[in-house]
């Protein structure tokens, strides 16, 4: 009974966020229909629709395809954070529409912090964190990426940015963050241990 009722609210927080995401960066922006998004996130149309009606819970895979689309996956697999509105989603950044390239790196550097905190949590604890905490900082960690890339990138003039090396530019940012991100990160372990399971 208890998980029928955690996939109806991961269905409907699904269907919220989908429903808000905007087709381009502008203010009249059109929506996208199922079709369109699961094109868009490579997530088969009737998998998306099995995930919509509840009779599925989406993997990890299709979590990060709907991470990388702008889905806030925090909030719809616990619910948890603030629920998105329609103002906020006109200033979600959907960077892989804009910048593939950058995309791929933000996600490889996010998947590699990841694993970090992953085994250095293991080795300590000698169990791995569950994918729900994983999912957690590996969204915490690509978003606060985005958002240092567009403001970079956005104060560099025209003629640097089409000289400068994305991957030596995307990598010196995550090495300025990392610090603060394993702090943040601790944090939220820390903050979670009621989810994590004792051995």
């Amino acid at each position: 009974m208890e998980e029928k009722s955690a996939i109806n609210g991961i269905d409907l927080r699904l269907r919220h966020a989908i429903s808000l995401l905007p087709q381009q960066q502008s203010d009249d922006a059109a929506r996208w229909s199922l079709r369109e998004f699961s094109k868009r996130a490579a997530i088969p149309y009737r998998t998306l629709q099995d995930y919509l009606s509840g009779s599925r819970l989406p993997g990890a895979d299709a979590l990060q395809k709907m991470g990388r689309m702008g889905i806030d996956i925090n909030w719809v697999l616990l619910g948890e954070g603030e629920i998105p509105n329609d103002d906020e989603s006109k200033n979600i950044v959907h960077i892989g529409s804009v910048d593939k390239k950058a995309d791929d790196i933000i996600y490889n550097i996010s998947s590699g912090f990841t694993d970090k905190m992953n085994l250095e949590y293991q080795e300590d604890a000698g169990i791995p964190l569950p994918f729900s905490i994983l999912m957690l900082i590996f969204e915490s960690f690509r978003r606060s990426m985005v958002a240092l890339y567009i403001r970079a990138s956005s104060e560099m003039p025209n003629s640097s940015r089409e000289r400068i090396n994305k991957k030596d530019m995307l990598d010196l940012m995550a090495i300025i963050m990392e610090p603060d991100m394993i702090k943040s990160c601790k944090k939220l372990i820390t903050d979670s241990q009621d989810r994590i399971p004792r051995i």
